[in-house]
């Protein structure tokens, strides 16, 4: 290596170590307990328990099997509950590791989308500190590995753009299968950033299919194991999960549409008895009945929806009653301090983000692969309900279109100086 690679490389690791600081630093200050009380990190923590014990995907107090979530993040914390058991403590200290990881990816992303890596390591010290990612590493949930994985998705989106040939597009793919088993919206984004990328190709028509195509195999295969495993143990299709109803009737009901505390998600929703005698059915075939009963809810009320898609969308952006959500958050594990300071923190890097966005442009590189992920977020948001944490893929491309930004603006500085 170079003298100036060394120093790069030299300079990640100090921001890696700072990462790992912060994130540690914040579990030992609000995480200590060993106690996890809220739904989503608690299937996950204990189904990585119930792997490390032999009973993969099954439910501990229920009789059937269980997918209620997509199955990355039980896996990777299996072998932390296989050496430290039922320790909620090792588990979230090993997120901790997947978030730092996350930062370095993000900052590699930014080198390769600019070129830089005076914006690489801007990127990756932002994200070192930015709170709605270290927060969310400070829980067990899906939102550190979609982090990690959007981010190597994209930076293997932007390596085809470079140098596109059959290898990358393979890469590509099965990036964003194993990112859609962190969370299943993200095979999306893999869509929406490749396919016109791919397209654009200046290339023959075959090829640019041919790469399409590999895309597409490599993610199916990379798919297919977990959905092949559910054929047996459910009664309908369960492609990543059987979540997708629940969500939706959560978030379809008069207490959703037209409180006075709108487009969020309440279990108030979901129909009598759904916690006794359905807890004991299949739950593909519960899944479907709740699909149902939210998408003819919807249809009854039509005329509501885009207000209330409006406000869902708004609400994952921060741009509807930041209050509300920050209390909203507090039942997911986010405390009320650490909820404004992610407010405020995004409020300070969105006009960074559109400038490093508008710089991208200037300078030729495409932008359409990071925006793509704004895209999908706002799409999930207004199709079931808003959430600060459907925006952790767009966490990824704020970071590093601020970190082009940053950079640019330390480079003038300099040169005036």
């Amino acid at each position: 290596m170079t003298p100036v690679r060394d120093r790069f490389w030299f300079r990640l690791a100090l921001i890696a170590l700072l990462a790992l600081t912060v994130r540690v630093g914040y579990i030992g200050v609000a995480k200590w307990s060993d106690e996890v009380e809220f739904s989503d990190a608690l299937y996950y923590a204990v189904q990585a328990q119930q792997i490390a014990e032999g009973q993969a995907f099954q439910s501990r107090e229920h009789d059937r099997p269980a997918a209620d979530h997509a199955p990355l993040t039980e896996i990777s914390q299996a072998p932390t509950a296989l050496v430290f058991g039922r320790s909620v403590l090792a588990q979230r200290l090993v997120q901790a590791l997947y978030g730092t990881l996350g930062v370095v990816t993000i900052a590699l992303l930014a080198r390769r989308v600019a070129g830089s890596d005076r914006v690489a390591l801007w990127a990756g010290l932002v994200a070192a500190l930015y709170p709605n990612l270290w927060a969310a590493d400070g829980v067990i949930l899906a939102e550190t590995l979609t982090v990690l994985l959007v981010a190597a998705l994209l930076w293997a989106v932007y390596g085809f753009i470079d140098r596109p040939d059959s290898r990358r597009a393979l890469l590509v793919g099965a990036l964003a299968g194993l990112a859609a088993l962190a969370r299943a919206e993200v095979a999306l984004i893999g869509v929406l950033a490749f396919a016109p990328v791919a397209l654009r190709m200046a290339q023959p028509w075959s090829r640019r299919l041919g790469h399409l195509g590999l895309a597409a195999l490599a993610g199916v295969l990379v798919l297919a194991p977990w959905t092949v495993y559910n054929l047996d143990r459910f009664e309908k299709p369960v492609l990543i999960s059987t979540n997708d109803g629940l969500t939706l009737i959560g978030a379809n009901c008069d207490t959703q549409y037209n409180s006075a505390d709108p487009g969020l998600w309440d279990i108030a929703c979901l129909p009598p008895g759904s916690f006794t005698e359905a807890q004991n059915q299949d739950q593909s075939v519960v899944n479907a009945g709740y699909r149902h009963l939210a998408v003819e809810y919807a249809r009854d009320h039509v005329g509501d929806l885009p207000r209330v898609a409006a406000i869902r969308v708004a609400r994952t952006w921060s741009l509807y009653d930041p209050a509300s959500m920050i209390r909203y958050n507090e039942n997911e594990g986010r405390e009320p301090p650490v909820g404004w300071a992610g407010f405020i923190s995004f409020w300070i890097l969105v006009p960074f983000a559109v400038a490093g966005a508008v710089l991208l442009r200037q300078r030729g590189r495409a932008i359409w692969p990071l925006l793509s992920t704004i895209v999908v977020v706002t799409l999930v948001s207004a199709l079931f309900y808003g959430l600060l944490r459907f925006r952790a893929p767009a966490e990824v491309t704020l970071v590093v279109l601020a970190a082009v930004a940053i950079a640019e603006l330390q480079s003038r500085r300099t040169v005036t100086a």
